[in-house]
């Protein structure tokens, strides 16, 4: 059914042999090295290539982040992790950016006199200047003068902190936490920049780690460790493993080399698996290959779409005769399987369809990113959810709502929507056509690849309907693959979950698990009671523990 036209369509460009992908890799390489924007410091990153990181020791408080292709790595001299703090909220100093040691967890009423107070302040500045230019009262004496830089210094210092609420990210969490860090900006096939993070345990058994929709890495480092609520991926480090947290194009820095800018937001659930996800495993392979370990497998952990765009990316790379790389999936929750929704958001799979179909029609390569747009949106957004937190009579009303909406989900949503990733600068967004792919999947009941209509379809695939991806799950053999289902999850039922380890079963992947815990959709990520169980079942299958059938 995959024809050569179908590579077109799953990567946006013609089929190439591997050294032509590593040609290509290095041309992307130096492009990105030559349009690589500086940066202000603030944002504390190098963003140029595949190559370049920022590598930090747990020994440092402050990112050493190179710009050249030799990277220092002084991971083998750090010292045992600190204690771990409470990383949600954060209020300490960002490394290297004095100006940010601002309250991340004040509300819009408790901040509003500050901004009444800076605007005040500006405003009467600027009509002395403008009096004093205007009927040149006096000559200004060079003291006047450095006092008068002084205070328009003072005024621009809080202007910019007012701006700089919530810019906390995974690299953040890994450093506050005490852990060793590296970064890697990675240039996908098709021309997008995603953020790679690694921490690092150097000649051990690589483990990469996908988020789901709106969402970024942070969601895996982001809960306390040594308690009930842990972050797996802190206590996949301290078993010995070599971690890695994968990001999709929809989040920061949602930059593009090729695509015109009205064309960044066209994509489905299609790129996040076969470019994103691709693109960052083959990125990890050859960084072990270059620390000599030759021949990596990965293991891999989705939650929710990142499940989903993993099966998909492993199917795929069977239907191209291509090998996927993966020794183990650990799926949480797991989408594609969506003919149980809640019943508030039903419309979701009618007009999602209608909105992309329309747009196709007038500007076929154009996109659309769903999400709160400006950051002056997004800056009052999440300060009125902050209020909600700090009031307990709001927090609950909000509780209620989101649980009605969202099929009585038992995840901790107060928590969730004020997590530091949603920020006044970005936000993890979703697009227009991957809202439709997750419409398709809900319409048709079945788990397949995305749906452009009979002539797009034709174009790409040879054929004029998608192929499916669960009933391409033979291809998967001799896999280890773990499905987990969450009793109280709303969002993806338990029993949608299921349906992923009967296709398996059912196409002969023998390997193929199934377990249950008592988790609404977001505690498999954020924590909850009894998430020290799921942390030991997801550490003892990353060790390779193995138990056949539902559990």
């Amino acid at each position: 059914m995959f024809g050569s036209s179908s590579l077109n369509f799953l990567h946006g460009l013609d089929a190439v042999e591997p050294e032509q992908q590593q040609q290509q890799q290095q041309q992307d390489d130096e492009r990105a090295r030559a349009h690589a924007p500086r940066l202000p410091p603030s944002q504390n990153t190098s963003r140029s290539n595949t190559s370049n990181t920022r590598d930090i020791s747990n020994t440092s408080n402050t990112r050493d982040i190179s710009n050249t292709n030799n990277t220092r790595d002084t991971s083998k001299q750090a010292k045992p992790p600190r204690p771990p703090q409470a990383l949600l909220h954060p209020t300490s100093k960002r490394r290297n950016d004095a100006d940010s040691n601002v309250d991340t967890h004040r509300g819009l009423l408790e901040d509003a006199h500050h901004a009444i107070e800076t605007i005040i302040s500006v405003v009467f500045q600027s009509l002395r200047d403008i009096v004093s230019t205007v009927f040149a009262l006096h000559t200004t004496s060079e003291k006047e003068e450095r006092a008068r830089r002084r205070q328009r210094k003072r005024l621009e210092n809080r202007l910019r902190k007012w701006k700089k609420y919530y810019t906390f990210d995974a690299g953040d969490a890994i450093v506050k936490s005490g852990y060793p860090l590296q970064e890697f900006n990675v240039v996908t096939a098709d021309g997008y920049h995603v953020q790679l993070q690694r921490i690092p345990n150097k000649g051990q058994q690589a483990v990469v780690f996908v988020h789901g929709v709106l969402d970024t890495s942070l969601t895996w480092v982001s809960q306390r460790i040594g308690s009930n609520r842990g972050s797996v991926a802190f206590a996949a480090y301290e078993a010995g493993l070599d971690v890695w947290l994968i990001n999709t194009r929809a989040n920061w820095p949602q930059r593009n080399d090729v695509r015109k800018k009205s064309e960044f937001w066209r994509f489905s659930a299609n790129e996040l698996a076969l470019q994103d996800i691709a693109a960052q495993i083959a990125f990890v392979r050859r960084k072990k290959a270059s620390e000599g370990d030759a021949n990596v497998d990965v293991r891999a952990v989705g939650h929710s779409l990142g499940g989903a765009c993993l099966l998909m990316y492993a199917v795929h790379k069977r239907l191209m005769g291509e090998e996927h790389h993966l020794d183990r999936l650990i799926l949480l929750s797991p989408a594609g399987f969506h003919s149980k929704i809640p019943v508030p958001l039903v419309w979701a799979k009618y007009l999602f369809p209608a909105l992309s179909g329309s747009l196709d029609a007038v500007a076929p390569s154009r996109g659309v990113g769903l999400g709160l747009r400006t950051p002056m949106l997004r800056f009052v957004i999440f300060k009125l959810l902050a209020d909600v937190e700090n009031h307990s009579v709001l927090r609950e009303i909000f509780s209620v709502a989101f649980r009605a909406v969202f099929g009585n989900d038992a995840s901790s949503w107060t928590t969730i929507v004020t997590m530091p990733h949603y920020n006044k600068r970005s936000m993890p967004m979703i697009s227009l056509h991957l809202a439709t792919h997750f419409a398709q999947w809900a319409r048709s009941g079945t788990f397949g690849f995305f749906d452009g209509g009979v002539t797009w379809n034709e174009g790409r695939y040879g054929a004029p309907r998608p192929p499916s991806v669960a009933e391409n799950y033979g291809l998967l053999k001799g896999l280890k693959i773990d499905v987990v289902g969450g009793t109280s999850d709303g969002l993806i039922p338990a029993d949608m979950s299921y349906l992923h380890y009967v296709s398996l079963t059912e196409s002969g992947v023998s390997t193929a698990t199934y377990n249950e815990f008592d988790y609404g959709h977001l505690d498999f990520v954020m924590g909850g009671e009894g998430s020290a169980e799921l942390g030991r079942f997801i550490l003892d299958r990353l060790a390779g523990g193995v138990t056949n059938g539902a559990g």
